[in-house]
């Protein structure tokens, strides 16, 4: 009987053992099982906050994207505007030049009629030897070159206006760009010195003086070499396009005469430009 009862007791405490092995590999499991949840949680967290992340920088990047576009779409309507009103006022000056054109041309045409018939009733009328009656027509024929002379000039003046209103709008609304510290034109550059090329086409008696000037940065020996090259690479392309070469004077002054002091780059790039000026005599007419 006591072994019977040993045996039982042996059993029982065997049976114990098991169900509390059994009850630790089920919290171990639950352990796991948790820890697992755990894990799965912060990567989903982590997933769930880098898809944020992409997310804003997708939608400032359009913000961004959008931004430029409207800016570039206004820069480019504005430019357009502007272009739009030069080319209405140069259409405005070059009628307003032809007016004053044929006026002049009228006016020199009724001064040399007037001069022709006051020649000749004055040979009719006057009865003189040979020599004073030639030198009577002499006279007349003297007036009525001058009055050709004084159309000519005004022919010039009206020229010399239209030509300098146009040019000064073209300069208005594109520059002669050149490459970074050197003499090489942009093609902006170039498309700007091939429209003055055109106007000065129009306006043969005019004559032009193409000034190149520099900002204040490095020697002065440098930037006074940099603005005659730059000067000179302008006149070659306007010689190239037929312009006659007499009527061109290439001048570099470096960095003389700034427009704005070399304070800032923005006052920097106002100097480093090229200016063209109409030459005239002491009487205002082109030389």
């Amino acid at each position: 009987m006591n072994k019977i009862m040993i045996q039982s007791i042996l059993l029982i405490i065997l049976c114990t053992n098991m169900y509390a092995k059994n009850i630790d590999k089920k919290n171990d499991f639950a352990k796991d099982e948790l820890k697992a949840i755990k894990e799965a949680e912060e990567i989903k967290n982590k997933t769930i906050a880098k898809a944020e992340a992409t997310k804003i920088k997708v939608i400032a990047k359009a913000i961004k994207d959008r931004t430029i576009a409207e800016v570039e779409a206004i820069k480019i309507k504005n430019i357009a505007e502007i272009e739009v009103k030069s080319i209405s006022e140069m259409k405005a000056i070059k009628a307003k030049a032809e007016a004053a054109k044929a006026k002049a041309i009228a006016e020199a045409e009724e001064a040399k009629k007037e001069a022709e018939l006051l020649y000749k009733e004055t040979i009719k009328r006057i009865k003189i030897k040979i020599k004073p009656a030639k030198k009577v027509e002499k006279e007349l024929l003297q007036k009525i070159e001058n009055n050709e002379s004084i159309q000519d000039k005004a022919v010039n003046q009206v020229e010399n206006s239209a030509a300098e209103g146009n040019i000064s709008n073209l300069l208005k609304v594109r520059n002669i760009e050149f490459k970074r510290n050197k003499a090489i034109l942009t093609q902006k550059g170039i498309e700007t010195v091939v429209q003055l090329s055109e106007i000065l086409n129009q306006y043969p008696s005019v004559h032009i003086e193409i000034a190149g000037y520099t900002d204040s940065d490095g020697s002065k020996k440098f930037n006074l070499n940099l603005s005659q090259a730059r000067v000179n690479a302008v006149k070659k392309i306007l010689v190239s396009s037929g312009i006659d070469e007499n009527r061109l004077v290439a001048k570099g002054y470096g960095e003389a005469y700034p427009l704005v002091p070399n304070t800032s780059k923005k006052n920097k790039q106002k100097n480093r430009r090229v200016e063209i000026h109409i030459i005239r005599d002491e009487k205002g007419n082109s030389i």
